[in-house]
């Protein structure tokens, strides 16, 4: 038996009728089918050579060669192998245009290259092909999440979910687009469902986890972390995770081994090097931290947040960074949040000033900046000197701006450092 593409059910009838298929030679027949297995075992390389094989053939029918012409193709794409796998989807098109397979795998191409109409073109084809496959609405959906078209990724979703009430999957990203609508009420019931399904779901559990921290619920965060370390131990993405929530409870020698661990397993990933950066400074081992922070600047030489920190790590160690830090803010560009900080530090805006651009951009995240803007106007004055001020600011940020972790620890941690 052959294990089902989850996104793409309609995979599975083909595998199944790719075995009877090629009945039209004994040998090709057992070459195709050791093709597909070692295609779902995840033997690439071997499924290709044996899919080449296969097809040197000649007695085989249109449908035969369409059908292994997929097989190769699926393959392709998942090795990367972008245009192999485009140049094989199209003959499968052209072979099988009444085949809702490889207008779905072509789409996931399409997507890959950001060519979103040709995608879109191609999932319609499929969903009118099939349009009882619950896979085929939620590529669909998940099309829409990725272009922005949020209700209507929703709706997709919605609809698979009607039609296989128990696809984990369909709730799953369904909770990811109301999470980007801030409609954290749903995002948390599906991922709850998610979970329910699939008790094994560890990116459930840990975007679950990641939701409860948003909410300031830590221990509950940690808990689903702790559950998604348990299923996939070396996922660098949930050490991450949990090292963030450890640095809101001040946890921070606990956040330094994950971002360790994590950084063992991804060593190029610029967020952990800014993590463990903060672990660092909040330890009060500011060389290290400056070291960790210089790294994150060098791979995201436009990341405001990366710049700031490392200028901040620097106002702690009383070094100075002056042509250091107009460099790294000079490649950043003020238009986006938080890039008017660096105006503060550089003294080009004034807090005033600064708290005012915080209050420009999307709605929905007017809060979060503010807080972060506070903070930054209560570290500039610390390190200035005016500290009772300060700290009382700061105090300010503990006490509103639990929900935004970032500020919220790094707040606690300033106040510690602050009154060493």
């Amino acid at each position: 038996m052959y294990r089902c593409i989850q996104t793409l059910s309609v995979v599975c009838a083909v595998l199944v009728f790719a075995m009877t298929a090629v009945a039209s030679a004994t040998d090709t027949s057992e070459v195709a089918r050791a093709a597909f297995q070692a295609k779902d075992r995840g033997q690439l390389l071997m499924a290709i050579g044996l899919f080449n094989q296969a097809m040197k053939d000649e007695q085989l029918s249109k449908k035969q060669r369409g059908l292994l012409l997929f097989g190769r193709g699926t393959a392709y794409q998942q090795l990367g192998m972008t245009e192999a796998a485009l140049t094989d989807l199209d003959g499968v098109v052209a072979l099988l245009p009444d085949f809702p397979g490889g207008y779905v795998y072509r789409a996931v191409i399409w997507t890959t290259e950001r060519r979103y109409g040709e995608a879109l073109t191609d999932l319609q084809q499929a969903h009118q092909l099939a349009p009882n496959d619950a896979s085929v609405l939620l590529n669909l959906g998940n099309l829409y999440a990725q272009t922005g078209r949020l209700e209507l990724a929703i709706e997709n979703y919605g609809q698979a979910i009607g039609l296989r009430p128990d696809f984990d999957k369909a709730y799953f990203d369904r909770a990811g687009a109301y999470m980007v609508k801030h409609d954290f009420a749903r995002a948390m019931a599906d991922f709850d469902k998610a979970i329910e399904l699939r008790p094994t779901f560890a990116d459930a559990f840990a975007n679950r986890g990641a939701l409860h921290l948003a909410n300031g619920n830590v221990e509950r965060a940690l808990s689903d972390l702790n559950a998604a370390l348990e299923l996939a131990p070396r996922n660098a993405r949930y050490h991450g995770a949990r090292a963030n929530a450890y640095l809101v409870e001040a946890r921070y020698g606990d956040a330094l081994a994950d971002f360790d661990e994590a950084l063992q397993i991804d060593p190029g990933n610029p967020a952990l090097y800014f993590g463990r950066g903060l672990a660092n400074l909040f330890l009060d081992d500011t060389a290290a931290a400056i070291d960790d922070l210089q790294v994150a600047v060098r791979l995201r030489p436009t990341d405001a947040n990366a710049a700031i920190w490392l200028h901040i790590a620097r106002l702690h160690s009383n070094t100075v960074d002056k042509d250091e830090f107009a460099t790294n803010a000079a490649r950043v560009s003020r238009d986006v949040w938080p890039g008017a900080v660096l105006d503060l530090y550089l003294g080009a805006l004034t807090s005033t000033e600064m708290l005012a651009k915080a209050q420009e951009g999307a709605e929905q995240d007017s809060e979060r900046r503010l807080c972060e803007a506070q903070f930054y106007v209560a570290d500039y004055g610390i390190h200035r000197g005016a500290t009772n001020e300060a700290l009382d600011i700061m105090k300010g940020v503990v006490s509103r701006c639990r929900s935004f972790a970032l500020v919220y620890g790094s707040a606690r941690a300033e106040i510690s450092l602050a009154q060493h």
